[in-house]
């Protein structure tokens, strides 16, 4: 469950001297500022309202925005709302971008690392392939399976396909992972042969969706 919602945070600035105070004609005041924001966890994520209010310090009875005379609003909006107690109430959008940040260098990273193990082959070496884009007659529900390299000779690929296919990726990827995939019975006798340089464009429109080393 994500919790998220709109709170407020009250930062306290100057002494100001102000109009004489309604209600006790003290003309003291401590000035306030009040931000509103949304969260998520509880984390700032961006600011959404600001307010700014006077306190006698007297009486304490408080005037808020409009009441303020307008020439004191400028000085106290930027004695309360300074950069650094602003900038704290993006701290989730921050999060939230050097998270997309890490994602996008990560995923660069497996594309490079993918494009390397397909430049240089290694006989166990996972092709996740969508078998649709293989074999007209292919399962379009259940369309992704593994290639197992099993022989190389120069620049022909020997491979054996899996018995077994799934409708999303990651269901052949945690075979991969939990050794299912590394077992003989898991694959076809049949062994189906690709040149070396197909394998770059067989990744490139997206046959072969990604490649596992282990």
């Amino acid at each position: 469950m994500i919790f998220f919602g709109t709170r407020g945070k009250t930062a306290v600035g100057q002494s100001v001297t102000g109009p004489q105070c309604p209600s006790c004609q003290n003309s003291t005041f401590t000035s306030f500022g009040v931000q509103r924001y949304f969260h998520i966890y509880w984390i700032p994520t961006f600011p959404t309202k600001k307010h700014v209010g006077i306190e006698c310090s007297n009486c304490k009875h408080t005037m808020l925005d409009k009441d303020i005379p307008s020439h004191m609003l400028g000085d106290i909006k930027d004695s309360v709302f300074s950069a650094g107690r602003t900038l704290p109430m993006y701290s989730g959008l921050m999060i939230i971008a050097a998270l997309f940040g890490f994602i996008m260098y990560s995923a660069e990273q497996d594309d490079i690392q993918e494009a390397a193990y397909i430049e240089q082959p290694s006989v166990n070496d996972y092709y996740i392939v969508d078998y649709t884009k293989m074999f007209e007659d292919a399962d379009p529900e259940y369309s992704y399976g593994v290639m197992r390299i099993t022989t190389i000779e120069g620049d022909e690929i020997g491979f054996k396909l899996s018995n077994y296919s799934y409708n999303i990726p990651s269901g052949v990827r945690e075979d991969i992972r939990d050794g299912e995939a590394r077992k003989k019975d898991y694959y076809g006798e049949e062994e189906f042969w690709f040149y070396k340089d197909s394998l770059a464009e067989m990744h490139e429109d997206g046959t072969i969706y990604s490649v596992e080393r282990k």
